[in-house]
């Protein structure tokens, strides 16, 4: 979207919160009056009853039409923050005022907010979906997104360095035991320790 299309954007949405403001300031004040004519009535029921009630219809009727209006500014509000075309507005606006309308408050809990409810329809509701521009539509999307976890790379197991082989040794000269000969290949170092171990053993001077 070109600069001057996101200016323009903005400065209609700020168009329509002004808008919206008056309507709420002038809803207040027609709230004000309906409390007011109640009041009169219930002090002056017989005399001025039939005025009363009659300014209470044409100020109910005008408080309906004020509260249509602040609602259908707060639509067009986010529609004109998602890029919905101008000549697509009022009938996007009068669907999603249908589909609110069947919103109902969970169990033990509160109906939500237009604003909140607007915020998951536009991740999932066809209609509202393809009124999009494309960009926004992915941005949707990418605001719904589950964050993708990265599984970590398991730490590899220290090889442990093999252990040095014992090495064979010949018997000790003063072992105490006595060593076959024959079972030892001749030549051998095995067979040479032995050999003098033995001798050792027969030759050890007695004490």
């Amino acid at each position: 979207m070109s600069t001057e299309d996101s200016g323009n954007a903005e400065a209609r949405i700020q168009e329509l919160i002004r808008e919206r403001n008056g309507l709420r300031a002038e809803l207040q004040e027609m709230k004000a009056t309906v409390t007011e004519l109640t009041d009169a009535v219930e002090a002056e029921k017989v005399k001025l009853a039939p005025a009363v009630e009659a300014a209470k219809a044409e100020a109910g009727a005008r408080l309906q039409e004020l509260e249509g209006q602040l609602r259908k500014s707060s639509y067009r509000e986010l529609l004109t923050g998602d890029k919905i075309k101008s000549e697509d507005m009022d009938e996007i606006m009068e669907y999603l005022d249908y589909q609110y309308g069947k919103v109902a408050a969970p169990e033990g809990g509160e109906r939500p907010e237009f604003k909140d409810w607007y915020g998951e329809a536009r991740k999932s509701n066809k209609v509202l979906r393809a009124a999009m521009r494309t960009s926004v539509r992915d941005a949707a999307d990418a605001e719904g997104a589950a964050p993708v976890e990265v599984e970590q790379p398991q730490a590899k197991a220290a090889t442990r360095a093999p252990l040095p082989k014992a090495k064979v040794e010949g018997a000790p000269a003063d072992s105490g035991r006595s060593v076959d000969l024959s079972k030892l290949k001749l030549g051998t170092a095995e067979w040479t320790a032995a050999k003098d171990a033995l001798r050792q053993q027969v030759f050890r001077p007695r004490a």
